[in-house]
């Protein structure tokens, strides 16, 4: 079979692990690299439509997109890259890198879907990871496009070794103004607060209604367990003060509604390239988004009633 190619960031990668031999470039399809603002007054009123095919560099030239969404794209360093990688694809990706899945959860971004029956439709990008609701409209279909809201109060932060290194803590947290529909996993878009982090060699946390409440890191190369707490505990308090919010104790129920998906490793391998090659797809089989879906799964289970702290 063949699989859609995108930046080819990923595909090209070293000690990726991506294995299919067929590819389609997507580069010629003019509409998938467009973005715009969508129509005052229309379903998606208060949305930025970003193109598949848009690459961060785009995003970040682009008068049309909010200024967290370029923040994270210029957490991307190196200007060769930007100008391949693509935000789809690396959402796509969903690595426990990512420069732009913490600030998408939480601001309340939607990804579009391209049926192969030609049909669009759309989910919130916390649906797209962790969910299951979704799923029919992801299995065999395209990333077409990533909604991001114009209106949003986003703080982030990226911790690396080097500003061209894979960090190895990427972190946001906000809130947004109601666009188009809402809904109960959409972060931000409520209206309420909502965070997310990336946490390399461990996973993607998302926290519906909390500022980053916690994780569970591991020691590794780039640091001890417990000083990677110490980030996120310091980098929590900012968030707070920037989006002048007051300290709560966390709940139960906070806990109940935490989400996550584990990393991807290959025993034996470098944690720094190990990845599975389901998460390189920028748009996946029906097999390999079963076998995408498994993981999710078993991250929501982890997820839920705090085992993911």
């Amino acid at each position: 079979g063949f699989s859609p190619l995108a930046g080819g960031t990923e595909v090209n990668r070293l000690g990726s692990f991506e294995t299919e031999r067929n590819y389609v470039s997507l580069k010629k399809i003019a509409d998938l690299k467009i973005i715009e603002k969508c129509a005052a007054g229309g379903p998606l009123a208060g949305f930025v439509r970003i193109g598949a095919m848009a690459t961060f560099q785009e995003a970040v030239e682009s008068p049309s997109v909010p200024d967290y969404i370029k923040k994270a794209c210029l957490s991307m360093s190196s200007p060769q890259r930007r100008n391949m990688a693509t935000l789809a694809g690396n959402l796509a990706s969903a690595r426990d890198d990512s420069y732009i899945i913490p600030a998408l959860l939480a601001s309340g971004a939607e990804v579009c879907i391209l049926g192969a029956d030609g049909k669009e439709s759309r989910i919130p990008v916390s649906e797209y990871l962790f969910g299951s609701v979704g799923r029919d409209k992801i299995d065999g279909g395209l990333i077409s496009a990533i909604l991001v809201r114009e209106k949003a109060s986003v703080v982030q932060k990226r911790f690396s070794n080097t500003a061209g290194s894979h960090a190895y803590l990427t972190m946001a947290a906000g809130s947004a103004e109601p666009a188009g529909h809402s809904n109960s996993r959409s972060g931000g878009a409520s209206g309420g607060v909502a965070s997310a982090l990336c946490l390399k060699n461990t996973g993607i946390y998302f926290f519906p209604d909390s500022v980053l409440p916690g994780a569970e890191p591991k020691d590794d190369f780039f640091g001890s367990a417990e000083y990677k707490k110490y980030l996120v505990d310091v980098t929590r308090e900012d968030f707070l003060s920037a989006l002048g919010l007051s300290e709560r104790t966390e709940t139960e129920a906070d806990k109940a509604k935490v989400l996550f998906l584990p990393s991807r490793t290959v025993t034996g391998v470098d944690a720094e390239y190990a990845y599975s090659e389901i998460f390189g797809q920028f748009c996946g089989s029906a097999a390999s988004r079963s076998a995408l879906s498994d993981n999710r799964t078993e991250g929501k289970q982890r997820g839920k009633g705090g085992a993911a702290r």
